[in-house]
């Protein structure tokens, strides 16, 4: 398996903090060979040749090709070696700073991108493939643990007064559809998401429609729209979903690789920061892309040929879009970049040709069978190097906006000096005229226009103090409404965390607890019903419930009573007595009324804590227009 890791040259301009910081980032690349298998001892290995100490790779085809790369990590290199090569640890400081970055595994089917991302181990049959995660060592854990470990020990350390957030996102897309691996509600199933085998997640991905993309005009790039976004305080709990994500997503084998992924994996950990009135968002994206394949050597029948024609159909979009920013950027030109192509494209414009650090492990097969994968591989990874990316801050509306009146006053103050030191240097100049002139006309002019020129000078000065002061008084009011938009969000997501861990709990895999309690009350008033209509009682209260032994005719005065007592009876009555609440009665109605009664529908905790979801969806709705 081979790796390649790009690495970013920065440029900054300038270094205050009140001005707006760019970076010019290029892309890393860094390449990844992977050992050599227990089946392919035998395979020759000959044309593939690695300098892991200068950071090449060279191909033997009919002549041979070197690639020069930022890093190269051999088959005997460990995971650690391609955390510490490709320099990910500086990626999550750019990132805590207040910058986006993107690392994406990118190569052929069975090139070690997931164990180079993941580190698990699977095991299964050939069919159902599951992620080892348990038995996983440390020394073992791929690029996505270790990052999570890292983002959240420097937080730690950080002892400055900004106050961070985390939160996470994981999506799936699979055969063009994005599904969402975290929100229990999306993939309803009946029963846990992980407990499904292949035959069961692929009828579920085709009978739902997926998550929509939509563009966002103002950040200028695509989003998920109602993507399901977890807070995670520590690291366990962000490693938490993360597992839960991996043994939803859906699995495959054939020739090539017994445990391949067959969608394209990407977890979104957004760290919104918070300090001295600024407010900045960032994103670390961590993507596992399915591998590029090829039927004839796969093999790949039925649903695995489908799944094989979208993967290299999304693959083939992403080659043209690095061709294509690569083209443009060495040519200068404004040429068009096909993003739109295919949904995995669109959701890494940003990372490919926009504002975000980028890193590319591009892994690769020691095995000479594999030769002319390596060399497309490589050759993609080659133009990828080539990319320049202008990277800033996301700060928000808000905080933009004082940051350019912080950066007005200190320029107002700065003509407010030059102004006060030009006049200073008019008035002496005039004087010294005025003692050297003999004319007393000519000194009366002199003195007159030295005093028109005091005059404007301090009109200038007043209205320089005057635009200062206003600056100020707007700093001030857009940071108190700012705190109290931040106060506002924090409390709203407060009661969505609380809402969150009834309907999905940190501390296990089990089932949606609300849920559970629904259907069993739902379940138990069927029950109930079902035994009134049988037999006229509520077993629950033991009542014994007068049934006439044989139906008579009863005349209208005689049914008269009956409907009586039906409107007196009251609906919340008739709903103590389905949920078995209800204290003794005297008389009932017999069971051959009960079925000219209305349906009864019951009240239960279930029903009220779906309503406080919804009210909750709703403010957090509203709050995102305001902001």
């Amino acid at each position: 398996m081979a790796v390649i890791v790009l690495k970013i040259v920065m440029n900054v301009q300038p270094e205050t903090d009140d001005e707006e910081i760019v970076m010019t980032s290029k892309i890393r690349v860094l390449v990844r060979v992977r050992p050599t298998l227990e089946f392919e001892k035998d395979e020759s290995t000959d044309r593939l040749k690695c300098f892991t100490d200068k950071g090449s790779v060279a191909l033997e085809k009919q002549k041979q090709r070197v690639f020069q790369f930022d890093g190269v990590v051999g088959k005997e290199d460990t995971q650690d070696a391609v955390f510490e090569k490709g320099n990910v640890g500086e990626l999550i400081q750019s990132v805590i700073d207040g910058y986006d970055a993107t690392i994406f595994a990118y190569g052929q089917t069975g090139s070690g991108k997931t164990y180079t991302m993941e580190g698990y181990k699977y095991e299964g049959n050939n069919d159902d493939p599951r992620a080892m995660i348990k038995g996983t060592k440390n020394n073992s854990l791929g690029l996505v643990p270790k990052s999570i470990s890292y983002l959240f020990d420097e937080l730690e350390k950080r002892n400055d007064a900004s106050q961070f957030r985390v939160e996470c996102s994981f999506v799936q897309i699979y055969n063009e559809k994005i599904f969402d691996l975290l929100n229990p509600g999306h993939l309803d199933t009946g029963t846990k998401v992980s407990n499904l085998n292949r035959n069961q997640k692929i009828r579920m991905t085709e009978e739902l429609s997926g998550l929509k993309l939509r563009f966002d005009t103002s950040m200028n790039q695509f989003y998920v729209e109602n993507v399901f976004e977890v807070v995670c305080r520590t690291k366990e709990d962000l490693l938490h979903f993360f597992e839960k994500g991996v043994r939803s997503k859906v699995m495959g084998s054939h020739r090539l690789n017994a445990a391949s992924s067959r969608s394209h994996c990407m977890l979104n950990i957004n760290v919104h920061k918070s300090e001295s009135n600024q407010n900045v968002s960032s994103r670390l994206c961590l993507i596992d892309l399915a591998g590029s394949e090829r039927v004839s050597v796969t093999g790949a029948s039925g649903k695995t040929l489908k799944e094989a024609s979208s993967i290299n159909q999304s693959l083939f979009a992403l080659r043209k879009v690095i061709v294509a920013v690569s083209a443009a950027q060495q040519n200068q030109s404004d040429a068009f970049v096909p993003y739109r192509d295919s949904k995995l494209t669109s959701l890494l414009q940003s990372s490919i040709g926009g504002n975000s650090h980028t890193l590319m492990i591009a892994c690769i097969s020691p095995c000479d069978k594999h030769l002319d994968e390596n060399m497309s591989t490589l050759s993609y990874a080659a133009k990828a190097n080539c990319i320049q990316t202008q990277v800033t801050r996301k700060e928000d509306e808000k905080s933009k906006l004082i940051r350019k009146l912080r950066n007005e006053i200190k320029l107002l103050r700065k003509q407010l000096v030059s102004a006060q030191e030009i006049s200073a240097i008019n008035i002496e100049e005039k004087q010294s005229k005025l003692l050297d002139s003999s004319d007393d006309t000519h000194l009366k002019q002199q003195l007159l226009s030295s005093i028109t020129i005091a005059k404007m000078m301090h009109a200038t000065e007043r209205e320089l103090r005057r635009r200062m002061e206003l600056a100020e008084a707007s700093i001030v009011e857009l940071s108190e409404a700012n705190a109290a938009l931040l106060n506002e969000n924090q409390s709203v997501r407060d009661r969505e965390q609380v809402l969150l861990h009834l309907l999905n709990p940190i501390d296990g895999d089990n089932e949606n607890s609300v849920t559970k309690e629904l259907l069993r009350l739902r379940q138990e008033n069927a029950r109930l019903k079902d035994e009134l209509l049988q037999t006229g009682t509520a077993p629950e209260n033991n009542l014994k419930l007068p049934i006439p032994a044989k139906p008579t005719r009863q005349s209208a005065k005689q049914k008269r009573p009956l409907r009586e007592q039906a409107k007196v009876m009251s609906a919340i009555q008739l709903k103590q007595l389905l949920s078995g609440d209800t204290p003794k009665l005297r008389t009932f109605r017999p069971a051959s009324d009960i079925r000219a009664l209305p349906n009864i529908t019951t009240i239960n905790p279930a029903s009220q804590k779906m309503a406080d979801i919804t009210e909750l969806l709703r403010a957090q709705s509203e709050l995102r227009e305001k902001n």
